[in-house]
């Protein structure tokens, strides 16, 4: 992207032109003094790769998850799905939630990290 400001008035582009009215007065605005709003941070992502999800886990959480899948088939089925699909939506994935709570609800995490892991 081009260097310079977006006008909240407006909604406009103001380059960074020394030439440009709109840069002029925005200069002008600055020299009050005034402090321009900061860039909002992008939002992060809802749908991630499973391995960025899986990340999310700390060590010891996976080796849990993976000595319950080992016994308890919806634990398991989940993880194969979500290798499969390649993705895990965070927000609305009626697979990754009811997974989740499948996990708090045998032990393996509790739900304040389920909160965690699932906070996109």
């Amino acid at each position: 992207m081009l260097p310079g400001v977006l006008r909240k008035a407006d909604g406009a582009f103001v380059p960074d032109d020394p030439g440009n009215l709109d840069w002029q007065t925005y200069q002008e605005w600055l020299a009050v003094p005034n402090t321009p709003d900061p860039v909002p941070a992008a939002p992060r992502p809802s749908v991630i790769s499973v391995q960025a999800f899986w990340a999310r886990f700390t060590p010891a959480e996976q080796a849990a998850i993976e000595t319950a899948a080992g016994t308890n088939p919806a634990i398991a089925q989940a993880m194969t799905f979500a290798l499969v699909v390649g993705q895990v939506n965070l927000l609305s994935g009626p697979i990754v939630t009811s997974w989740m709570a499948t996990l708090v609800a045998n032990g393996v995490i509790t739900a304040a990290r389920s909160a965690i892991i699932l906070t996109p």
